[in-house]
């Protein structure tokens, strides 16, 4: 009679429970990767939706589906992707805006989906520093001319964004909250009328949002940026300072994209998924198409490591809602 110990039971038991998910991760893919745009098509997610869903062809040699799920600011795809099964077959790409601000804004029973919880977070393929944007022929050539005269003039500074509770809407208090000024929100439907009503000599003072919606205003010359809320200069805009360089180390803001799943997508499946979009995202045609659109190429975070990241940016953003006030409806 072969005579079985305790330990040796224990280790059979976990071995042989491991071991469907080991062969489940061993043999994925074996049918279409199904991949989530949560905005219409045409736009910057969708675009690296497609190519990545292109690279992921080559890469798993597998079929990849793009799906534009579009609506309610991004939460109606981002909603989908939560519900779906933890199989590595249902993937997204993300933002600042689904992951980062909107979990901030609004009651988890208008948004729909735990940000955290219900996600496998894989990677962060790019980001974008938010700036403070004022007209060409404005009198406020520095951050620290327009400090200086809202200070003694007691006035608020009245800045538009592309929406309430976007990230240019809540990066814009997040500056008066450092800076120490009032600041007075206009909300746009989307920022190019929001660009459109600066242009326009408007009483609009400035404009806070992502860098990379407004690039050819900067390259023309008719906008001129107080400052960018990175921790370092961007690459393309080399003479453009920051916020920290001005004595506001506090004034941290980006957008970015990111790549993440439905809950459960089993280890094995999340680390070649992250070497996929990380190798992607270094080829050199996919770098030079990010840093056209005004953002740095990443390509370097671990999941474990974007998990925290988008915790990170949660965890900032609901204490700049709480500290303002911020109530969106």
């Amino acid at each position: 009679m072969i005579k079985t110990n305790r330990r040796q039971f224990l280790a059979t038991g976990v071995g042989l429970a491991a071991a469907p998910m080991f062969t489940y991760a061993q043999t994925w893919p074996s049918k279409p990767i199904r991949i989530v745009a949560a905005y219409a098509p045409g736009g910057s997610i969708d675009a690296m939706a497609r190519w990545i869903g292109k690279y992921f062809e080559t890469a798993f040699n597998a079929t990849a589906v793009v799906e534009n799920l579009s609506g309610a600011g991004g939460r109606i795809g981002t909603q989908n992707v939560a519900r779906s099964a933890g199989d590595g077959y249902t993937l997204m790409v993300t933002s600042s805006a689904a992951h980062g601000g909107a979990p901030a804004v609004y009651p988890r029973e208008t948004l729909g989906y735990d940000p955290i919880g219900q996600f496998t977070h894989i990677a962060l393929i790019s980001s974008a520093p938010i700036a403070l944007i004022v007209r060409a022929d404005s009198p406020y050539k520095t951050l620290a001319d327009l400090v200086k005269d809202r200070k003694q003039s007691g006035k608020a500074v009245l800045y538009g964004s592309g929406g309430i509770g976007g990230l240019g809407h809540l990066s814009g208090e997040m500056m008066g909250q450092h800076l120490g000024l009032r600041m007075e929100h206009v909300p746009y439907r989307g920022s190019v009328p929001a660009m459109q009503d600066l242009l326009g000599n408007s009483n609009l003072d400035a404009i806070s949002d992502n860098l990379s919606s407004h690039m050819g205003q900067v390259r023309a010359g008719t906008v001129r940026i107080l400052a960018m809320a990175s921790e370092k200069r961007f690459s393309e805009l080399p003479d453009v300072p920051t916020f920290a360089e001005q004595g506001y180390p506090g004034v941290i803001a980006t957008s970015w994209y990111g790549f993440s799943g439905s809950a459960g997508i089993p280890p094995e499946i999340v680390a070649r998924l992250n070497q996929a979009v990380n190798t992607w995202t270094q080829q050199e045609d996919v770098r030079k198409f990010i840093l056209e659109t005004a953002m740095t190429p990443e390509g370097r975070m671990s999941s474990e490591e974007y998990t925290k990241f988008v915790e990170s940016e949660i965890a900032k953003w609901t204490a700049v809602v709480k500290e303002s006030g911020i109530e969106v409806e």
